[in-house]
């Protein structure tokens, strides 16, 4: 069974999570150790074969694991469709929706550093 060493209550973790529960996978959740300084270290997956590191490269590894799903697509085109959405979604929301979500904690009254405290 692959080992996510990831902030348990992080979005980024969250996602991998759901990625692995509609692929039907088990995957053990870990907090990473040695994180000091770091409020949401970058993911890694550990598996047999070795380690996988950001967020979305796992879940596209997960994806593929069960083709027979359809979450990595069947075919090439639809492999690149599923991949412009995901970096659509990451540039295009994930990042102002951070930035807002970040600036509006901060205005009330959040004193952690970047709000970046596993918690959204």
């Amino acid at each position: 069974m692959p080992t996510l060493y990831a902030v348990p209550g992080s979005y980024l973790t969250q996602k991998l999570r759901i990625c692995a529960k509609y692929a039907g996978l088990d995957v053990a959740n870990e907090a990473p150790v040695g994180n000091e300084g770091t409020d949401n270290p970058i993911p890694v997956l550990e598996t047999a074969q070795g380690c996988i590191f950001s967020t979305n490269a796992i879940a596209r590894y997960l994806a593929g694991i069960r083709r027979d799903v359809g979450l990595a697509g069947q075919n090439l085109l639809e492999a690149g469709c599923i991949d412009s959405w995901v970096e659509f979604s990451v540039h295009q929301l994930e990042v102002p929706l951070m930035t807002w979500l970040c600036s509006a904690k901060k205005a009330a009254g959040c004193a952690c550093r970047g709000c970046g405290h596993g918690q959204v």
